[in-house]
């Protein structure tokens, strides 16, 4: 069975699912920050960071 799209179309559809991952991954932590910030509440720990 052929493959349904060239090698070129293939690698430019992965880094663009890639990048924009990565962009809209960064606008969401960037969103949190500020929904926390401006609710005036403590950001959630994680369990896996102990405190001292």
């Amino acid at each position: 069975m052929p493959e349904l799209f060239p090698t070129k179309d293939r690698g430019a559809g992965d880094v663009l699912a890639s990048v924009s991952n990565r962009v809209f991954r960064a606008m969401a932590s960037a969103a949190q920050f500020f929904v926390f910030l401006s609710l005036n509440i403590s950001r959630p720990r994680s369990l896996l960071c102990t405190q001292a």
